[in-house]
């Protein structure tokens, strides 16, 4: 397979829900920071390995993973018109959310044409906690 770009953004603050315990013992959440500027990322991989390599560093930065592609190079500005829905790229992601499986693996096995697919799980990071610890939520990637 030829090289292929995957994009990322960054910002001033991890694009990423927090999670904490109240001095009440209760759960609580934050919803994704509203970021009005972004600096981009664009990552050149060629196989899965390659894939799960960069989306792993980049979410150990607190970036965002963009579905498609950039079409210019962002510096700490607004992502306003820098990409396109329709772009077509070499990955799928499917994201589940609440999705009635134990695990990933009981997920693919479901539907034959992904049962022997190679993929990489990237959990959502409500994962296990809550009301939704008893449900999937994660990130499917396979390319």
């Amino acid at each position: 397979m030829p090289k292929f770009n995957v994009y990322f953004l960054g910002a001033n603050t991890p694009l990423s829900k927090q999670f904490w315990v109240d001095s009440d013992g209760t759960l609580q959440k934050s919803s994704y920071p509203s970021v009005l500027n972004f600096t981009s990322y664009c990552e050149p991989v060629e196989n899965l390995r390659e894939f799960h390599k960069v989306l792993s560093a980049h979410a150990l930065e607190g970036h965002a993973l963009i579905k498609g592609a950039l079409h210019r190079d962002l510096n700490n500005e607004p992502r306003a018109k820098a990409t396109e829905p329709s772009d077509s790229t070499q990955w799928l992601c499917l994201d589940l959310d609440g999705a009635p499986f134990a695990t990933p693996k009981e997920f693919m096995d479901a539907i034959p044409e992904l049962k022997d697919v190679a993929h990489v799980v990237q959990y959502s990071a409500s994962a296990g906690i809550g009301p939704a610890k008893k449900t999937l939520n994660c990130h499917i990637f396979v390319m």
